[in-house]
């Protein structure tokens, strides 16, 4: 992470985590299938994947609680052989300058195909997350996963925040993961960490 001002380091309130699950195969929809519209409505294709997101409210505004670190989406369920996107987002009553994630998930059953920083987010300094692809997809591990904020621009507003962008690839074969994350780190707007120990 970008080192924090002077005199900064003071831990704020831990974030919660909310980790995902993903089903390959079995129960996943059959691609070129329609979903009935609502009514009014035209019908649509069914898109590769299907996604749940939770129905429980995350917090905001409280002051008190951490913010909540999640996968979006919560499940999904994917062809065999399939590329699915999900997002590593925060919703935080603080405004954030940079982010740590680790992540696990079984490498048998997907790999990562691509990692894009959120839209208010870069990739600090001469990083480069080819590296941690392969070391990921050889272990089931992603480390030390860094973004800050771009340029010199203000800190990014508090709120429902997408920190990352992940591309996954399922296998060809029935199968399931979790998608776990471990231990993210969180930097305000004046450089304090707000961490987790998930």
């Amino acid at each position: 992470l970008p080192d924090p001002p002077d005199g900064a380091g003071t831990i704020l309130p831990a974030a919660s985590v909310q980790n995902a699950r993903v089903t390959v195969g079995a129960g996943a929809p059959a691609q070129g299938t329609v979903t009935p519209a609502p009514s009014g409505a035209s019908p649509s294709p069914t898109p590769r994947k299907t996604t749940t997101r939770s129905g429980t409210p995350r917090p905001t505004g409280s002051g008190t609680a951490g913010p909540e670190v999640t996968i979006d989406p919560l499940t999904s369920e994917v062809e065999r052989g399939a590329s699915f996107p999900v997002s590593i987002v925060v919703n935080s009553d603080a405004d954030l300058t940079g982010a740590q994630i680790n992540l696990g998930f079984d490498n048998d059953a997907v790999t990562i195909e691509e990692i894009l920083p959120g839209e208010d987010w870069e990739v600090p300094g001469s990083l480069d997350y080819s590296d941690a692809i392969v070391a990921a997809n050889n272990s089931g591990e992603l480390t030390g996963l860094i973004i800050s904020q771009r340029g010199s621009a203000d800190p990014v507003p508090a709120g429902e925040i997408t920190l990352f962008e992940i591309t996954f690839l399922a296998a060809d074969r029935d199968t399931e993961t979790d998608l776990t994350i471990e231990s993210p780190v969180l930097l305000d707007d004046e450089g304090n960490e707000i961490q987790a120990s998930a």
